[in-house]
């Protein structure tokens, strides 16, 4: 069960949620009293405040702002009247058909002061006679208002309202008009002071589009709850809190007849004989909002003094204690109501902090969020840490993950063509290796800075080529150039195919001019094109024959799916061989050399992690995949397809992915084997619109009648996790998705009306993939977890290694 904060820490079951201002203070509905409501709201912030350091910090300071906003609303007579008449409205009760006058000079003062005061001041609670029994107050007192119709000496004669009302509570609503009349004043200061504060802030921040998702997969980071989307609010202005978790249902029941969404699915579609009512197509997610730009000097300055204020940054540290400042200033910054500049300042020191902590890989995220929020130049920030922990580490664990974050800068620099960078991290890296006289990496490190200095002479010919096409747009030669270096190193032929076009190679220009004039749309066109690049590949030298088989590659992968007979023999046969091509210079330089060795068991219950065993040139199937060390990531592409080495076969088992899309609008997910076949499940199919199942009952993501299909638009730069859930009991499968710690997919039925599209397919169907349709991905973390059944590594262990399940 998830962690429920209406209920745990305010009492408020579930039945009574999402709660009205009254219920979320903790005071009777309609309660007159400003003290008392007043009261109430300092109560509830004092203790949600003490939760706001804890691991729910997130429901903190969301309730905090829903009794802020009730405390507002209730103390402010306008809003207070206007709130009441919603929530008469809402629970069925009549309205006020009459209002008791003042009864004193201050009342009437304050009405004249706040229009429309007195009406809700002296308002009698639709709920008087039972929040006030006459047992409260004297029977003499009861009878003499009864009998006179006074309740005081002195005191003017109140006429009767409309509604009947009882003398106690003529008593009580009295006696709070006076205290009103007191603190009305207060009110209007205070009032006042928080608009004033508002509107001030609001003109300092700049401004920022809402991005339109869905509640249910807002965005989170690891580890953290978000709400609920099955809940809505009472009142407009409170967003509700997450509900305890749904759990999986019970795999034990009777099979079903097909798969059932475990929330009631969308209407099937009309029958021809009924009149047919179009449905309106789901509207993707808005735009990303623009980045922010850097803050001024100036504005870093100011906040800087601030924050040394604060944490006394400039104060030496021991790691550990660096580490929790670095903590504490990214909690603070991630507050949505913290300042832009400040958010921006507590960031970089925080990234600096986990520099000293020697938290290489928090420090290299630190800085992937800050660039995703604010237009910042990613690779010279991580350069000068890298540089900074390079001449700092003094530990062999420190420097393990130092080698491991030069890998993935390594990657990103040259992927942004930043290749200076990349030689000065790698000549750092392998300074501190000599410093520290390390073994492990030795070898690693200075092969990696000597490839990358001999890259950085080959790039410094591509920018002289660059010139030159700057002024000379036709240069054949120079085209040449630039074309190999995208074709080759980097292996972008998107790239590279407008340079071929225009280069002195006549028979590269040939095809590079037909592959981007008239790309083939049907099977048997891309199957020539394939075979076209194949032959042209044998002819050529081997630099330039690896990366025209590659192009090959490409083609047949794409192609492959589509064919039967001996045509799918011989793509077959040529994809195997082509798997055999070395890595790229760029690969061979971002990646840590072969994969890990499969060396630990599959312990059932135990996770396993699943990113170091990885191969992108033995496990891709198609696309652009890239792996070095901490993370596995691929370009855009069209269906691109790697397989993880393991095998699933009548098993159950949980399988997590971390993620960050980083470029591109259409589906990430997985190949799930399911018992003896497979299923796709995946976010943000159809152009970033669905998530689900695909061929479940034969039936599409795209079709309304599929029945675990849900809206799921996902927004870039924002890390997501996804845990997929496979059970089978008794002919029943369970399969659930669980999207940012919410469940958002969930198909319960017999796993035979399963199916994986053949665009999806791979080559083994006990073994799980990934799944990426023209987008750009970077997988940061990918586990196993078995549950029961007996899985296997794809890939045979080392001899005398244990593969299998564990005892």
């Amino acid at each position: 069960m998830s962690f429920d904060p209406y209920y745990q820490w305010l009492g408020i079951p579930p039945q009574e949620q999402p709660p009205n201002y009254y219920r979320l203070l903790g005071i009777a509905v309609f309660e007159p009293d400003p003290q008392v409501i007043a009261s109430a709201a300092d109560r509830q912030t004092v203790f949600l405040r003490g939760k706001d350091a804890g691991s729910h910090r997130r429901f903190a300071q969301r309730l905090l702002k829903e009794v802020a906003t009730a405390r507002f609303c209730l103390l402010t007579p306008v809003q207070r009247r206007a709130y009441d008449d919603y929530l008469r409205q809402k629970l069925g009760m009549p309205a006020l058909t009459a209002a008791l006058p003042p009864t004193a000079g201050a009342a009437s003062e304050t009405a004249n002061v706040l229009p429309g005061a007195s009406a809700v001041l002296s308002a009698p609670s639709a709920l008087a006679s039972d929040a006030w029994p006459a047992g409260d107050v004297p029977a003499s007192e009861g009878a003499g208002a009864a009998t006179n119709g006074t309740e005081a000496a002195g005191t003017p004669v109140l006429p009767e309202p409309v509604e009947v009302i009882s003398p106690q509570w003529r008593r009580r609503a009295n006696q709070a008009l006076l205290v009103a009349g007191c603190i009305a004043g207060l009110l209007l200061i205070a009032a006042a002071t928080i608009i004033a504060r508002d509107v001030r802030r609001a003109r300092s921040q700049p401004k920022i589009d809402i991005v339109d998702i869905p509640r249910e997969i807002a965005e989170v980071r690891p580890g953290e709850e978000v709400p609920s989307p099955t809940q809505q609010p009472v009142a407009p202005p409170a967003p509700p809190i997450s509900p305890p978790e749904t759990p999986l249902p019970d795999p034990s029941r009777p099979a079903e007849s097909s798969l059932q969404a475990s929330q009631p699915s969308e209407p099937p579609s009309p029958s021809p004989r009924e009149p047919s009512t179009p449905t309106p197509s789901p509207t993707p997610s808005d735009p990303v909002p623009a980045k922010l730009p850097v803050p001024s000097v100036d504005e870093q300055t100011a906040a800087m003094k601030l924050a040394e204020e604060t944490y006394q940054l400039s104060k030496q540290r021991s790691p550990d204690e660096s580490r929790l400042l670095a903590e504490e200033m990214v909690r603070i910054a991630e507050r949505t109501e913290c300042p832009p500049v400040e958010r921006y300042v507590l960031m970089r020191k925080a990234a600096e902090k986990y520099a000293d902590a020697g938290e290489v890989d928090r420090m290299l995220n630190t800085i992937d969020s800050l660039a995703g929020s604010f237009e910042f130049d990613r690779v010279a920030a991580n350069r000068i840490l890298l540089e900074r922990v390079s001449q700092s580490v003094s530990t062999a664990e420190g420097f393990a993950s130092l080698v491991a974050a030069s890998r993935r800068f390594c990657s990103q620099s040259l992927a942004e063509e930043r290749v200076s960078e990349a030689v000065q991290v790698a000549a750092a890296v392998q300074q501190a290796s000599v410093r520290l006289a390390s073994k492990a990496f030795r070898k690693e490190v200075a092969e990696r800075a000597q490839q990358l200095a001999k890259l950085y002479d080959r790039y410094q010919m591509v920018m002289g080529a660059k010139r030159t096409l700057r002024a000379a747009a036709d240069d054949a030669k120079a085209h040449d150039v630039v074309g190999w270096w995208y074709a080759g190193p980097l292996n972008r032929w998107a790239d590279a195919l407008p340079h071929f076009a225009q280069g002195s190679d006549a028979a590269l220009a040939e095809i590079a001019k037909e592959e981007l004039e008239n790309p083939p749309s049907d099977a048997e066109g891309r199957m020539k094109l394939a075979d076209r690049w194949y032959d042209l590949g044998q002819s050529r030298g081997d630099e330039q024959r690896e990366a025209i088989l590659r192009r090959a590659g490409h083609w047949y992968a794409d192609v492959q799916a589509g064919l039967t007979g001996l045509a799918a023999a011989k793509v077959q046969k040529r994809l195997a061989d082509l798997a055999k091509l070395g890595p790229t210079v760029v690969e061979m330089i971002a990646e840590a050399g072969p994969s890990a060795p499969i060396e630990e068991a599959i312990r059932p219950g135990a996770w396993v992690d699943l990113i170091a065993k990885i191969s992108p040139a033995r496990d891709g199937v198609q696309g652009q995949w890239k792996h070095d060390g901490d993370t596995v990531s691929v370009l855009s592409g069209d269906h691109c397809r790697l397989m993880l080495p393991v095998r699933l076969k009548n098993c159950e088992y949980d399988l997590e992915l971390e993620w960050l899309r980083t470029a591109g609008d259409d589906a990430v997910g997985v190949a799930l084997p399911v018992v003896d076949r497979q299923v796709a499940g995946v976010v943000s199919a159809a152009g970033g619109q669905w998530a689900g199942l695909e061929l479940v009952q034969n039936r599409r993501i795209v079709d309304n009648r599929n029945p675990t299909r849900k809206p799921a638009g996902i927004v870039n730069n924002r890390r997501h996790v996804m845990l997929w859930s496979v059970r089978t009991r008794n002919n029943v499968t369970n399969i659930q998705l669980t999207f940012n710690n919410q469940p958002l997919v969930q198909g319960v039925g017999n796993h035979a009306q399963l199916a994986l599209p053949a665009e999806w397919a791979l080559r083994d169907a006990d073994q799980p993939g990934l799944l990426v349709h023209n987008s750009s991905v970077t997988f940061r973390r990918i586990r196993l977890r078995v549950i029961s059944g007996t899985p296997a590594w794809a890939v045979q262990p080392p001899t005398g290694a244990t593969a299998g399940v564990g005892g």
